[in-house]
Order: C-alpha cells, then sequence, then structure tokens
C-alpha cells in the first residue's frame, strides 16, 4: 500500500488510493486472510465473489452492485500485478468472471485481426497499442504459432507513405 500511495502520487487522486486501501483492509484481507500471494487462485477469486454476494444479502436483502465487486478485484490485481513486479509470483490468476461469455467474440475478432496484421507484415508496437495490450502478449499468445507464416523482413520496417495524387 505504501508502494501504490508513493508511486501513484502525481498520476491517482488521494481519495482513489484511499478508497483502495479501505476495499483491501474492508474486504479483501478479511476473506483471503493468511493465505500466501501464490495460493490466489482463479477459483480462490471466484469464491471471493461469492462470499461477498451472501455477505451483502445477509446483512442487506439485497447484493452490492457489480461495479463495487468489479473494483474491488481491480484491487486485488493491483496487488497482485505489485508482487509480479517484486518476484514474488511468476504469474497471477485469471481474474475474469466464469460466466460472462459476451467478450469471447469480441476477443475471437481481435485474435483475428492481430494474426492478420502479424502476417500482413504490420508494425508490432503500432498493434500492441491499437489493441491496448504488451509486445510480449502478442509474442507469446498470438506471434507463437503463427511464426512460421510471418514474413520477418516485412515487419517493423519504417515504410514510406505513397505521395497523394495531384488532380
Amino acid at each position: 500500500m505504501r508502494e501504490c500511495r508513493l508511486i501513484s502520487e502525481d498520476q491517482l487522486s488521494k481519495r482513489y488510493v484511499e478508497q483502495h486501501n479501505l476495499r483491501i483492509n474492508s474486504h479483501l484481507i478479511p476473506f483471503f486472510g493468511e493465505k500466501a500471494l501464490s495460493d490466489i487462485t482463479a477459483r480462490l477469486i471466484q469464491g471471493y465473489r461469492i462470499h461477498r454476494r451472501e455477505k451483502a444479502m445477509a446483512k442487506w436483502s439485497k447484493s452490492p452492485a457489480r461495479s463495487t465487486i468489479h473494483q474491488e478485484i481491480v484491487s486485488m490485481r493491483q496487488v497482485l500485478k505489485t508482487a509480479l513486479r517484486h518476484v514474488c509470483l511468476n504469474h497471477h490468476p485469471d481474474f475474469s468472471e466464469p460466466y460472462r461469455s459476451s467478450g469471447k467474440i469480441s476477443h475471437r475478432a481481435r485474435h483475428t485481426y492481430i494474426c492478420l496484421r502479424l502476417m500482413g507484415g504490420a508494425d508490432i508496437y503500432q498493434i500492441a497499442k491499437s489493441c491496448r495490450t504488451s509486445i510480449e502478449m502478442i509474442e507469446n499468445y498470438y506471434a507463437s504459432h503463427i511464426e512460421t507464416n510471418i514474413n520477418t523482413a516485412a515487419i517493423n520496417v519504417r515504410r514510406t507513405k505513397p505521395e497523394k495524387r495531384k488532380n
């Protein structure tokens, strides 16, 4: 929490950091307790979602807002990403909700888009930027299975723009 406060003081509002700390202390630490960070799995995160809904139903007779639980999961993700940076973990678990299927079609379209752009010789840096992902992610999950089809001579080559026609 100290790292979050110090590193983000010029990027995030003080209130955001306070809310982040409140979510960690009020909800995440009581549920996850003394578990090692490496013991936190996608299954345990789903168990947390269920626990939060059941606890809220018992107390207020209604489930917490979806955005509330989402913000708590975001706080958990930030904690685990910090652990990754400090090499306390080699990966973090899947945080996605298991029963949401709306992203599958867009994910397939994204996959097709990235693969076609790579095979067409597009700049991997521009693909990463336009898809809001990292170059490492593209190399590991998209380019790895099509590398024999990629024209490596065409990747990351600066192309000159065609001259505009004068009418």
